[in-house]
């Protein structure tokens, strides 16, 4: 296997990484944001409520480009690294 190679599939895979951490923070916000609204004063909520819409539409676009990303990415060359390690 070639230094090439798996550099590219390093760099591949290192990218996923980015953008699939893009959707689990905006699952963390969301987690911190629905519990905070159950206990809010009604003053609050709205802007809690226009918050978690606003992460919605965020993590919406994080998967997509995350599936953008994985169609995109060299599957045939990470099974070989797998197997050959």
């Amino acid at each position: 296997f070639s230094k090439k190679e798996a550099r590219a599939t390093s760099r591949g895979m290192r990218r996923l990484g980015r953008k699939l951490g893009a959707v689990r923070d905006a699952d963390v916000h969301l987690a911190m944001l629905r519990a905070t609204l159950a206990g809010a004063p009604d003053v609050e909520r709205i802007g809690i409520v226009f918050a978690i819409e606003s992460i919605i539409a965020l993590k919406r676009a994080a998967l997509a480009a995350y599936a953008i990303e994985l169609s995109q990415f060299d599957r045939d060359t990470l099974a070989r690294l797998r197997a050959d390690g």
